[in-house]
């Protein structure tokens, strides 16, 4: 085995163990003080993917790039290079720019390294049963998210308890689809995640997470049979979790009094002027990132936001409208819808053994999560929802992609 193939493999296991601390979260090193998350290793991987490329160029004269045509939509291709563009001339403040772009990389990486069916097999259930060890984490870290308090959401080791109920909304189709449709000894550990997983998602206390988590099996459940028993008695369990806990009750049925909740009142306002300050400028708007939000804000509506700091418009849509305008939002619903259509026409076909159309169900469920969600938050700014979905959106592509297309590769 020559250096070039060494160094694939090399590439391949940072790759995993990137994709895996995704749902274990971030690690501390003691006495050190240094942090690794998965997008730090992500991001380091794909300088050293770069490289393996240009070794193979060297020896081979060929990239070995395992892309096909196919491997990037052309509503992703225009969305990226929308997202691009509205920063020209000076991409001044691309802080955001910087980390979405490295996104990319990684989307074009799982695509690249995770040719093969047994890679697939092996991605899928990072994705769908390490996010169970995020609660054992949780509890260890803060014994009190177990008081089913509101004061003491799930969050750590994630930065929010909304990314925390992000991810699992996206995660818990795709472990739900291995306990349907895959062997004894994983499920056998495909069930206890989902259990840790299911009440992880109920400690964030995470309205947009519960709203997309139910919309998501709901809407799988259309399709199977099986998946309806299921969502059925996930459906027990949630109202008797709620039964339990008086503030989980208060906190599901303050969306009934959204109008009454001044915080909600406050995000609904950055929302409708984030939207107000695009369509002033629709076609490239004012440039992506939080810093180009609050400059056109500041300038457009100065006594609103001279009011308080403007984080972000907890609504991705509205984010895009704001930053890369109409056609920009267009491009990006278009790669949405791309991905979901394909599934559904291949799930539609039942040309495929029960365990891949699972696996389909599961990767569209968590496709309609992240869609759903989305309307209540910006994953784009918090690294693990953010990394999630484009390992989600490269897997899906490599599900869609004809077996005989998918060529061998030494590495």
């Amino acid at each position: 085995m020559n250096l070039t193939e060494w160094w694939g493999k090399a590439v391949y296991f940072f790759l995993c163990a990137a994709i895996a601390m995704l749902d274990i979260g971030r690690i501390e090193i003691p006495f050190l003080n240094l942090p690794f998350r998965s997008w730090s290793v992500s991001r380091t991987t794909f300088f050293f993917w770069l490289i393996w490329k240009l070794l193979a160029w060297r020896r081979d004269k060929s990239l070995r790039l395992e892309l096909t045509p196919k491997s990037v939509s052309i509503p992703l291709l225009l969305f990226v290079g929308w997202v691009s563009a509205s920063l020209l001339p000076n991409f001044a403040h691309a802080e955001d720019y910087r980390y979405f772009m490295f996104a990319v990389g990684h989307y074009l990486m799982v695509v690249d390294v995770f040719h093969d069916d047994r890679r697939q097999s092996l991605l899928y259930s990072l994705l769908a049963l390490t996010p169970g060890l995020l609660l054992a984490r949780g509890i260890f870290a803060d014994p009190a998210i177990l008081s089913l308090s509101l004061t003491s959401r799930f969050a750590y080791p994630l930065d929010h308890a909304n990314s925390a109920g992000f991810l699992f909304s996206m995660s818990i189709p795709l472990c739900l689809a291995l306990i349907l449709g895959d062997g004894k000894w994983l499920r056998r550990l495909a069930v206890p995640s989902f259990l840790c997983q299911l009440g992880a998602l109920i400690l964030t206390f995470s309205r947009a997470a519960w709203i997309a988590s139910c919309v998501s099996l709901t809407s799988i459940s259309v399709a199977e049979k099986r998946l309806r028993v299921l969502v059925s008695v996930l459906g027990v369990m949630g109202l008797v979790a709620f039964g339990v806990s008086s503030e989980l009750r208060d906190r599901l049925w303050s969306l009934t009094q959204a109008t009454k909740d001044s915080r909600v009142v406050y995000r609904a306002d950055v929302m409708a002027n984030a939207i107000s300050v695009g369509l002033d400028s629709p076609f490239f708007g004012h440039g992506y990132g939080r810093d180009h939000l609050r400059a056109a804000l500041k300038k457009k509506h100065p006594e609103f936001a001279a009011q308080g700091f403007v984080s972000h418009t907890h609504n991705l849509y509205a984010e895009l409208i704001a930053g890369v305008g109409l056609l920009g939002v267009a491009f990006f619903l278009g790669t949405l819808a791309s991905a979901g259509v394909q599934m559904l026409r291949k799930i539609a076909k039942r040309a495929v053994s029960d365990k891949e159309r699972y696996a389909d169900l599961g990767l569209l469920g968590a496709l309609i999560a992240f869609a759903v969600a989305a309307l209540g938050d910006v994953p784009f700014y918090h690294h693990e929802p953010r990394i999630f979905f484009f390992t989600l959106l490269g897997l899906i592509c490599l599900r869609l992609r004809p077996k005989t297309a998918q060529p061998d590769s030494p590495s």
